[in-house]
């Protein structure tokens, strides 16, 4: 069996707040749900990644449509991914540490 990353790219969109239970909460997830000064969403880099895998005693085929499994993106910053990959034993270096997403100096 094996499980590999695609990367696409990066893209600044809103981040999700999962630690303020907005994963719970019933918003649009659009501005709207920011109705007043102070409760501005917070921006990022978010990360665009697609997964491809084979199943146990499969050849894995290259990154193909028969090896696709789903393309998902990110809504807590490039640092959970680059920690994720580097927990996955996928680089031996662990990049979270050493970037932020947020903006130095705007509005992130």
């Amino acid at each position: 069996s094996a499980l590999y990353v695609q990367y696409h790219n990066c893209a600044w969109s809103q981040n999700r707040d999962v630690y303020n239970g907005e994963e719970e909460e019933g918003g649009s997830g659009d501005e709207n749900d920011y109705w007043y000064m102070g409760a501005t969403p917070s921006f990022a880099a978010n990360v665009a990644y697609s997964l491809y895998g084979s199943l146990q005693g499969e050849t894995f085929t290259g990154c193909n449509g028969d090896t696709f499994i789903n393309s998902f993106t990110t809504n807590t910053g490039f640092e959970a991914f680059a920690s994720a990959l580097y927990y996955a034993g996928a680089t031996s270096s662990d990049y979270s540490q050493s970037y932020s997403s947020e903006c130095q100096g705007g509005a992130g």
